[in-house]
């Protein structure tokens, strides 16, 4: 877990999973013009991969980039993340993508915890040149997926380990976001009982928080 000093550095104020993500995003970037920018990093990185636009991004656009991922799991997004994304917390991966530079991106001990290894550790350098950045912090954003994906599962179906382990090991993949989608957690049908599970256990439910009590990316905002 993030040193309370370092959360109050001021070279850096991190983003604190236990205030609304979207309170933070609007405080961060408060134009129009801002938000247009922090949106647009995803359309940025399609175009990329179509040949559209060689720019690219570099390590200086890591907090952007960073934010963009928060936007789309915490506000808008797919996977019903939006729902349980107020009860994790993320100041770790946070600070892991606030971290990342130009030199730190080839040591294969700190990109473990990004879930990439040294094999893709070269591929990245040979053949995404100026799209690693956002690779590197997209692979690094399925855990945010993980989390929340095992908060909801346990809110509507219960204490699951090997799911549970399963999911965990998928975030650690490499660019597995794709598979995620094959797990199909909560049906349509279901969507109603998890906004409403969610919605308990963020206003105090015991029950419910007992049955995350032990997941080390909630007990932080347990505590408040």
């Amino acid at each position: 877990m993030i040193n309370e000093k370092e959360i109050q550095s001021e070279k850096q104020t991190w983003y604190k999973s236990k205030e609304n993500v979207k309170q933070y995003l609007m405080r961060k970037y408060p134009t129009e013009e801002e938000v247009k920018r922090l949106k647009n990093v995803e359309i940025m990185a399609y175009s990329y991969i179509m040949g559209y636009n060689r720019e690219g991004f570099t390590f200086k656009d890591k907090e952007l980039i960073w934010d963009s991922m928060l936007l789309r799991y915490g506000i808008e997004n797919g996977y019903s993340t939006k729902y349980t994304f107020p009860l994790v917390n993320v100041d770790n991966l946070t600070q892991l993508a606030y971290q990342l530079d130009e030199n730190n991106w080839r040591d294969p001990k700190f990109m473990k915890k990004f879930g990439i290894g040294k094999g893709r550790i070269i591929l990245l350098g040979k053949t995404e040149r100026n799209f690693k950045v956002y690779r590197i912090l997209d692979n690094l954003s399925n855990q945010i997926l993980a989390y929340c994906i095992i908060v909801a599962n346990r809110l509507v179906n219960g204490i699951d380990k090997i799911f549970e382990r399963m999911v965990m090991t998928m975030a650690f993949g490499y660019q597995n976001c794709p598979d995620f989608l094959k797990l199909k957690l909560v049906q349509a049908s279901n969507r109603q009982l998890l906004m409403d599970k969610a919605n308990q256990a963020l206003a105090g439910d015991k029950e419910l928080l007992q049955k995350l009590s032990d997941l080390p990316f909630v007990s932080e905002w347990k505590n408040n």
